[in-house]
């Protein structure tokens, strides 16, 4: 939400009236922030949303209920009646699609067309397409590695059909791809529109515009990127939080005790965790703190799992939530999982990182292998011990390159401005 906002606010500054349409639970916190909202029940067909939504909707046989869903495209009617409605109330003259739910595209397409409304993308993270010898955003394979980056290319494709063959045989031949390939023929989608890069999602969009969150120095150099992709620099968008007045006073202690002890404050924090992730954290958090009991350095950590973890030191203050953006400002040490929105944090606030990637599906991994390939940090492993740790931190905290190639980072974000999206905003209208 927080890059769609980053670049609808400029256009919102030039005069056009912006509509954020999307999920109930956001519609508050948008709101406050002046843009007009509209929540959708539905959710988008072809991602595999079918058990969630029976589940959600407490059906007596959820899977029945599911794979029913799939066989009578209920999800698409669901989301094209949402969208519909969202075009004939308010008529827009743009719309602009978050790539992670690039589906809609397939939905919106025909009923653009005969209205005459250009249609645009944008990345909110690093994006999931795979150019042509580039290793995939979801492996830490350096594009020098020849092998690996092949070796990352056949594991993606077979962990694919794999998923691809699991659904089939679980759906009686209904999996995602299948509902997508479907509605993709009713639609009558110009194969020009279905982009052919390997991409880590079931569909991605080719042909209209695409703005990017992110610098191209960002990734690994030496590539160049489909003429209508944009990259228009980082998201320039402050999140707006609150935070409780226990919260404010023990961080008030915290400070004056780093400035009193001229002690340094490492901040760890792992995203949203999944199920099948929590273990891999827990283990990485019980290093930690077992690393860092006997040193001088503060350390924070943003979890939910604080029961779970042993004894806390002296040393350690554990949150259930932080403003991460404030508290980088005094962090000397960022230990995270890799996501995109704390890699882009830090570059901003020059903390070095420190990273373990838990998280398989998507971006950490590869958000990582840039982080050490460009210098704005180091990666763990699972497995490292407590020695391995402190000796990453050590050397992340005393060693000044790391911040100089950080610095040099945000330096080459700040050439891209709101007017550098504003003059890349031309989408064309689709034929």
């Amino acid at each position: 939400m927080h890059p769609a906002l980053g670049l609808a606010t400029p256009l919102r500054n030039r005069g056009d009236e912006i509509l954020v349409a999307g999920a109930a639970f956001f519609q508050g916190y948008v709101k406050t922030l002046g843009f007009s909202y509209h929540p959708l029940k539905s959710v988008p067909f072809g991602m595999g949303f079918e058990y969630w939504v029976s589940e959600v909707q407490k059906k007596r046989f959820p899977y029945w209920s599911s794979l029913y869903a799939r066989v009578t495209d209920r999800l698409y009617a669901d989301r094209e009646k949402e969208l519909l409605q969202v075009l004939d109330t308010f008529r827009p003259d743009a719309v602009v699609l978050d790539c992670a739910l690039a589906t809609d595209f397939i939905i919106l397409y025909r009923h653009l067309k005969s209205r005459g409304v250009r249609i645009a993308m944008f990345h909110a993270i690093f994006p999931s397409y795979i150019l042509p010898g580039r290793p995939p955003v979801n492996s830490d394979v350096f594009p020098a590695d020849e092998e690996g980056v092949e070796e990352a290319m056949e594991n993606l494709e077979r962990t694919q059909w794999d998923k691809v063959k699991h659904q089939k045989l679980k759906y009686f031949g209904f999996d995602d791809r299948h509902l997508i390939a479907r509605q993709l023929r009713k639609n009558g989608i110009p194969a020009k529109y279905i982009s052919t890069l390997p991409n880590l999602m079931n569909f991605s969009v080719d042909q209209i515009p695409q703005f990017i969150c992110t610098p191209p120095e960002f990734d690994f150099p030496g590539f160049e990127p489909p003429p209508t992709h944009h990259y228009v620099g980082f998201n320039r968008w402050t999140r707006m939080v609150n935070v409780s007045q226990e919260y404010t006073d023990r961080m008030a202690a915290i400070l004056k005790q780093k400035d009193t002890q001229k002690a340094k404050l490492i901040y760890c924090a792992f995203g949203t965790l999944e199920a099948d992730t929590k273990a891999r954290v827990m283990r990485i958090l019980r290093t930690l703190l077992a690393a860092l009991k006997h040193t001088s350095h503060i350390l924070v950590v943003s979890t939910k799992l604080k029961n779970d973890l042993p004894a806390i030191p002296q040393n350690v203050h554990v949150f259930d939530f932080v403003p991460q953006l404030a508290l980088l400002q005094h962090a000397d040490l960022f230990v995270s999982h890799g996501g995109f929105n704390s890699v882009v944090e830090s570059i901003e606030a020059e903390v070095p990182l420190l990273l373990y990637p838990v998280h398989d599906d998507f971006d950490p991994r590869g958000n990582s292998t840039r982080a050490v390939y460009h210098g704005w940090g180091r990666r763990g492993s699972e497995d490292d011990t407590e020695a391995d740790m402190l000796e990453k931190i050590s050397d992340l905290l005393e060693n000044g390159l790391y911040k100089a190639c950080l610095r040099s980072m945000k330096q080459k974000n700040a050439r891209y401005s709101d007017a550098t999206f504003i003059d890349a905003f031309h989408p064309i209208l689709i034929d």
